[in-house]
Order: C-alpha cells, then structure tokens, then sequence
C-alpha cells in the first residue's frame, strides 16, 4: 500500500497525452454568442479582450458571450506551479481532470490555485470563461513557479490536437475575400459594413496622377497580366492575356491602350532626379540594408534557401517609375494608396534620394516597346472592366456584379470557376477556391462584425512583421539574409561601435509580448508614425509607420493579449516617490542611470549597450510587463544585458530599502517615473 500510495503521488500530473506527433502548437477556442452561434477556430495563446459593442469574433453577434478554451499544457520538466487568471466575468480552469480554479468578478487578478506537481509531458488544459452581461470583458492565464515570478503562460507551452477546424476554413476565406477586393464588385444591401472588417475599406492605387508617376509601357506591362510582373499581386488579370510580349506577339493593343489614357492622368510632374554619384548610390545602399529593406525586397539572385521567404524582387523599379517619382513615393508611400503594406520609414529628402539614386544603379533590363495606344479606347475598357470599382478615377461609372446572395447560390462561377472567361481571374488555386466557396455559404455575415484581436493577427502576417522582428520563437528573416548575398556583410541594427564594444549584433525588439508589453495608445502613436521621439536613438534601424492601420493594429495587439482599453493604474505610498529616485542612482541604489539617460539628463557610463530613456519608459509600458521584466529581464529575453537585481525569492541586495522586497523596491522605481519630475 505505502508503494502504491508513493507511484499515486509521483504519478500526479503525468502526461496524459503522450503521442506529441499527433499534437501541434496552439489551443483550441470554442465561442458561443447571445442567439446560440459557435465558432471554433484554433489560437496561439490563451487571452482575450473585448470591448463594449464588439464581438469575441466576427462569426458571433456582440454580446454577452462564453468561450473555451481546450488543448495541452506541454512541459519540458517536472515543475511545481501555481495558475491564476486575470480578468472580468467568471471562469474556471481544470488541468488534467482536476479543476484547480474558479473565479469570479469585475477584476479577478489576486486569487492564485493550490501549488501543483506536474510531469513532464503535456497535460490536459481547459478553460471555460463567462464575459460580463454586456459582453466586454478580458481574461489571461498566468502560472508562477519556484525559479519564476508570475507570468502569462508563454505560446511555446501551449499544444493542440492536429487539423484545422471550421472557423480556421471560414477566416481563410473571409480573407481572400477582402484582400481580393470582392466587396467592391460584389456588394450587398442586407450587411451594414460602417463597423465591419477594417479590410474592406481598402482601395486601390488612385488612378489621378498616375501618369505623372508611372511609365506609360510598365503600365502596359502591369495591367496585361500583373502576376506576370510580380506572383504575389492582388490585382487581378482582367484582359485574359499570359503576358504583355504574347499581347504584342499577337497584336493586342489592349494593354497599350489603357495604358494610353493612364498616362494622360497627370499632376505635378515630379522634380527629376539629379545626376546621382558614386558617393550618392553607396549612402542609399547603406541604407537599403541598414533600414531592413533587404526583409522584403531583393535586388539580385539569390539561393534556394531564400525562395520562401517571398519578397519583392525590385530590379525593374528603374522601369516602373518616372524620373524622380521613386524618390517621392520613398517619402511618401501611402500618398496614392491609403492601405499600401509598403511602410513610412519618414525619410527626409536627401534619404529618400540617395535610396532612389541606389535602386535605380541596381535596376536592370528596359522597357518593352509596345504599341501606341489609344487613349479613348483605353478608357471605354477601364470603365467597361470595373477598373472604378477599385480605383479612384474622374468618373462615376461602376461596374455591377452579382450581389452576393447570387455568389452564394452559385459558388462555382465567375471569379472562382476554373476557367473565368471575361471574369477577372486572379489565379486562385484550387484550395483557395474552396475556401472562398466555403465562407460565401457560411460566413458573409462576419464582414458586418470586426474583431480587432484577430486584424492584428492578420496585418502581423500581411505586414511581414517576421521581416525584421522575432516573435513566438521564430527568428527574424533579416537574421539569414546577410549572410546569403554576395553584398558585404552590413551591421543591420546597431552602429559598428556598439557592435565591437557589446560583442555581438542586437536585433529589433521581439514582437511576442507586444500587447502586454506597451501601451494602446502609445503603440498607437508609434505605428501611426505621430510619436515625436525615437525611442531607441542610436540604433540604425527605425520602426516605420502605418497610417491606415496603425490605430486598429494597436488596439487590437492588447486585445490580442487581454489587455482592456483601460488597465488598472496602481497605487502606492507616496513616500515611495523619492525612495524610486533614491534607487535608480549610483549612490545607494541599482545605478541605472549608467545605462539609462532620465529626461535631459544622458547616461552616465553606458558600457555594453544604452538602455531607453526612463521618461519613455512611463509611457510606453504596461505597469504589468514592467515589473515582470524588472524582476528577471533574461525570463523574457535571454539575450538581454539588463543585470537581474532581485535573486529567486524576489529579493535584491538593497536589503536597507524596504526590507529589499524586490517588487516593492521597482514599484518605487515606477512610482518616481510616474509622478517624478524630469
């Protein structure tokens, strides 16, 4: 009996799933809406945030709301932990068999479960959540440990059953639909749209001007099949032509003639680029790779290796642009083009020139010299295609397709039958067709409803955020890429100093904790391109901007992680206000300020590597994520060079200031950065 009773106890918290073939990363989500509709889909993490009139996701009605969340929690060793939930409403968690909390309320974030033993392996998670009435409300999952303080359970230790689930199906359609313009042809009078799908609002490039922007025979070239040109185009192929050479071959002045009536499309002609030397096109190589360009563009043949990796080759922009109009769209991306995926890095006018001088040395081939065109058949065919339903152009004149109700009934025709015929054909493969079919049939009704947890999700991945930020484990492309290109190796971060004195190369911030790390609304500004700082001055790299995006990516980046619209602000003793200012000095306290300016003041003897300046600190981060970082930096990034003050029990070795209560001593430190003056 004693042995039985000792394999009981040790057996606590075995797997109970050990096929880890069968498992992929990720949990899955079950959400129920006010009039009985599911949706179930699979997820990365296990947080949510939804505000008030919004919906847990578009495939359920805003409203009061429940979710499940149900997978395996995988871990490498035998760990003693303790779970607790952050949130409003109620839930319950069980892991394995055994539920080990149960909480409910307005703000559930103090009551922690019995310490448990478990195993390595993976072991069964569900969590069953309740919103409030009125269906805002937000819910995280953290665990502490022994060698750990509390923490949202990383990504990485979430596991799920293989196989995609419908709502997985519905989401893949529901964006092919919007990326692919659909809305703009196809419309609907039954679906309101003012709150829907952000996506939808997207229009293509303005049509005025354009003549002063583009070659008129690269248009030509472009609109005569634009996959031709680039294999990742949206626009579809709408004359039904392999290429612009076959046009020629066969004598189809079509290309050439909406080509003909674009280019009469003019504005100000753009001041032509100056005679570019040497010394210009080396600065605008320099910061072709040290602005991380090299993540999504390549500029020559490259290994097999990087075929994947789907960036926009760019040795025929010399062909593309006019004189001059490369340089202006360098400073201005969005100008033409409101939901352009290319980012405002806010170059000035001599960057933006030395870049367009480099490009321009490393474009390649010429023109293709067509037909003439004529510009009056030009516009019948733009007008009779539906080039207007897209692009902005002088006229009011909209091509009508079948409204959606008829798509619905007849999933298999038009765009999405195999061979299109006067269709606009966009190449869609055979998967993509059913998944477009499929949502026509089940999810139209999700284009009325936006979730900004799940715009985020899909502008990170549209976005190429992966580019140049690591995130959930998965390194950054600007990690390989020097090394596979014949180009010297260029320092793509930091300057060379920093680099020789640290040892080693520091990459863009990691992207895994970004909802939970920063502010709403001072990632608001940053993505919008209005903060009036850069947050870290002396790396080489900057973050650009995306303004039709930047407001709904923020918020829907803390949604993403369960952070609500308004966090908690604490409180503490006012007294703490000066013992803060006490601790980050080098005369009784951490010294930060060697590494970190305050205000005005710079660093006093930065060594390794600068640290952001403390007055960006207040406000850009979470109070939270703060005191997580503080109590161990390298838990979040091992790479860090943050010294760890606080040892495992969370106390540091000030033991004459608040008894060296580690989060008592940084909450002073918050407390001074909050309400200090600078």
């Amino acid at each position: 009996m004693q042995l039985q009773g000792f394999l009981l106890f040790f057996c606590v918290g075995l797997s109970l799933y050990s096929q880890e073939d069968d498992l992929v990363k990720g949990l899955r989500m079950k959400v129920a809406g006010p009039s009985g509709a599911v949706d179930v889909r699979s997820v990365p993490r296990l947080s949510l945030a939804v505000e008030s009139g919004s919906s847990a996701t578009p495939f359920v009605e805003p409203g009061e709301f429940k979710a499940r969340w149900e997978g395996f929690l995988h871990l490498e060793s035998r760990s003693r932990v303790y779970f607790s939930l952050s949130g409003s409403g109620k839930a319950r968690l069980s892991i394995g068999e055994e539920e080990v909390l149960s909480v409910e309320g307005e703000d559930f974030s103090t009551t922690e479960s019995e310490r448990l033993r478990l195993n390595s392996g993976d072991h069964k998670l569900v969590l069953e959540y309740e919103s409030p009435a009125d269906g805002a409300g937000f819910i995280r999952l953290y665990w502490r440990g022994r060698d750990f303080a509390r923490e949202t359970i990383p990504t990485t230790a979430f596991r799920r059953d293989a196989g995609s689930p419908e709502g997985d199906v519905l989401r893949e359609g529901r964006a092919l639909f919007a990326d692919s313009g659909c809305i703009h042809c196809h419309a609907t009078s039954n679906l309101n749209l003012a709150n829907g799908m952000p996506e939808l609002a997207q229009q293509a490039p303005q049509f005025q001007g354009i003549g002063s922007r583009l070659n008129k025979d690269w248009i030509a070239r472009w609109v005569a099949n634009p996959k031709h040109l680039r294999p990742s185009a949206r626009m579809p192929s709408l004359l039904g032509l392999e290429s612009a050479e076959s046009a020629l071959t066969a004598k189809d002045s079509r290309p050439w003639d909406i080509a003909a009536f674009l280019a009469e499309q003019t504005n100000d002609t753009p001041k032509p680029l100056a005679d570019y030397s040497d010394v210009m096109v080396g600065d605008g190589r320099k910061l072709f790779y040290s602005l991380g360009c090299i993540g999504c563009h390549k500029l020559e043949q490259e290994p097999e290796t990087t075929k994947d990796l789907d960036r926009i080759d760019l040795t025929s922009v010399g062909q593309k642009f006019r004189d001059g109009a490369l340089r202006d769209f360098l400073r201005k991306p969005w100008e033409h083009y409101d939901w352009i995926r290319m980012p405002d890095f806010g170059l000035s006018l001599q960057e933006a020139t030395q870049l367009a001088a480099y490009l321009r040395s490393e474009s390649h081939g010429s023109l293709l010299e067509g037909l003439p065109g004529d510009a009056e058949k030009g516009e019948k065919l733009i007008l009779s295609l539906g080039c207007a339903n897209c692009h902005k152009i002088p006229s009011n004149k909209f091509h009508e397709g079948l409204t959606l109700a008829n798509i619905r009934n007849s999933p298999d025709q038009g765009c999405l039958a195999k061979d299109t015929g006067i269709a606009p054909d966009y190449d869609f493969s055979e998967q993509e067709r059913s998944y477009l079919s499929n949502f026509l049939r089940k999810g139209i009704h999700s284009l009325k409803r936006n979730s900004s947890a799940e715009f985020a999700e899909r502008q990170m991945i549209a976005l190429n955020c992966n580019a140049c930020h690591s995130m959930q484990g998965i390194q950054n492309d600007l990690s390989v890429l020097p090394n596979l290109t014949s180009h010297d190796k260029l320092n793509i971060a930091d300057t060379e100093a920093e680099v020789e004195a640290a040892g080693r190369k520091k990459d863009p911030p990691d992207l895994t904790y970004t909802g939970e790390k920063l502010r709403a609304d001072w990632l608001t500004k940053l993505l919008t391109g209005t903060l009036d700082y850069k947050p870290r001055p002396w790396m080489q790299m900057r973050m650009p901007a995306f303004p039709s995006r930047g407001k709904h990516l923020a918020q829907g980046l803390a949604n993403l992680h369960g952070m609500p619209k308004v966090s908690k602000v604490p409180s503490f003793e006012p007294s703490w206000k000066a013992l803060g200012q006490k601790l980050i000095s080098p005369n009784g306290g951490f010294g930060c300020v060697a590494c970190h300016a305050v205000g005005e003041k710079p660093a006093l003897a930065p060594f390794e590597g600068q640290g952001l300046n403390f007055t960006y600190s207040r406000d850009r981060l979470n109070h939270e994520f703060y005191l997580r970082w503080m109590l161990n930096p390298q838990r979040i990034n091992p790479h860090s060079i943050m010294p760890r003050y606080a040892d495992e029990e969370g106390i540091t070795a000030l033991t004459e200031t608040l008894g060296g209560n580690g989060v008592n001593q940084f909450n002073a430190i918050w407390h001074y950065l909050i309400r200090g003056k600078f």
